[in-house]
């Protein structure tokens, strides 16, 4: 049976004195060791993108936030298993600014750094689909389209 949805995934960005808080994947993750991303994960079964974000913010680095919408991300870039094909998936971000809580790194097992970057200032490396969703998107867009496999 063809399948027609991609993996979904809700994105984080969390941000303070105009810059956004980004973690550093330790170097033994399975995908993108040792790159920069925003607070990320899966969307459990019965759970909506939303609450996902909600759940992983506080999961990741302990930040209850009243998470929105900002944007929806279509990605077409290089497999990281084979570059020869294509990697295909949609991520919602969700935005949030944080004043008065701290991020605390709840999981150092898989995130060996954080810290606070402007987008006109990213981190290398980076994640570079994340990079191009932060880079692109303005405050009355909520579709973007980042293809990086052509």
């Amino acid at each position: 049976m063809l399948h027609s949805l991609k993996p979904t995934f809700p994105q984080i960005i969390l941000r303070k004195d105009d810059k956004i808080l980004l973690l550093r994947r330790s170097e033994t993750a399975k995908v993108f060791g040792g790159y920069w991303h925003l607070p990320t994960g899966k969307i459990d079964d019965g759970e909506s993108p939303k609450q996902a974000a909600v759940r992983e913010c506080l999961e990741e680095v302990g930040i209850n936030a009243d998470l929105n919408l900002e944007f929806v991300c279509y990605n077409r870039v290089p497999s990281i298993h084979n570059p020869q094909e294509a990697w295909e998936d949609v991520c919602f971000y969700f935005g949030a600014a944080v004043r008065d809580q701290n991020p605390i790194n709840n999981e150092p097992d898989k995130f060996v750094e954080m810290g606070w970057f402007s987008v006109s200032n990213l981190p290398i490396p980076i994640i570079p689909h994340v990079k191009y969703a932060l880079e692109n998107s303005t405050s009355d867009q909520v579709y973007i389209e980042c293809n990086l496999f052509d």
